[in-house]
């Protein structure tokens, strides 16, 4: 990864406070590697299952929400 970087640096331009660039075909000519495909379908499953757990957690995280102001109401009654 150290080569890769280094050519990348070696691709971009520009000097001193000057905005640092590259162009589109510089990038391309670099050949960066790919995981192969199995890698990438590892990858991608477990992203899936990130936003599914995700989307529970922002679920079950509503529903707690909602039930504190009954909870608090309960415990200054004196009913827990």
């Amino acid at each position: 990864m150290a080569d890769l970087s280094t050519r990348l640096k070696d691709a971009i331009c520009g000097i001193g406070g000057r905005l640092e660039r590259t162009r589109p075909e510089q990038v391309l000519k670099l050949g960066i590697p790919m995981p192969d495909i199995e890698m990438q379908w590892k990858a991608a499953s477990l992203l899936q299952r990130m936003e599914v757990t995700k989307r529970l957690r922002s679920h079950s995280e509503r529903e707690l929400m909602a039930l504190i102001p009954s909870v608090l109401d309960r415990a200054f009654r004196g009913e827990l």
